[in-house]
């Protein structure tokens, strides 16, 4: 499944670009898009990982917990859904929307992953409010 790129957005006349214009090229990066569907992805391999605690308007201010990472299968950095359930002994994940993500290598956050988290922390209005990686690093050694 290709992902959907937006058109960047070009300035309508010869004046350098604007921090406008530069925010709204920035937001619209082709760099960025939605995952596929549960049902068209319900597996995912992560490296480069980390648990975070993240705090959404969305969620009425509510911390929820999100494996922040890497698919090594396209490079592509995610956010995942609240996770929902851990089994330590396979070390996988299960999120709220029913995907499940597995564990790869040790726990630290790759530049593709940090790229997609600010800008999902944008989108959301979210912030991160805490590490949680601890608890569950050992149980994933």
């Amino acid at each position: 499944r290709q992902p959907q790129h937006p058109q960047p957005i070009a300035p309508s006349s010869s004046e350098p670009l604007r921090i406008d214009d530069i925010l709204e090229i920035t937001l619209n990066s082709p760099s960025v898009w939605a995952a596929p569907s549960v049902a068209e992805q319900p597996f995912v391999e992560l490296v480069d990982w980390e648990v975070l605690a993240i705090r959404r308007p969305t969620e009425g201010g509510r911390i929820t917990a999100h494996l922040v990472g890497c698919s090594p299968l396209h490079g592509e950095g995610r956010v995942t859904t609240e996770l929902v359930a851990f089994d330590a002994s396979s070390r996988r994940f299960r999120t709220r929307s029913g995907r499940v993500y597995a564990l790869v290598g040790a726990p630290r956050l790759g530049a593709n992953a940090l790229h997609v988290l600010s800008f999902w922390l944008e989108a959301q209005g979210a912030e991160v409010v805490g590490n949680l990686t601890g608890q569950f690093e050992g149980a994933t050694s």
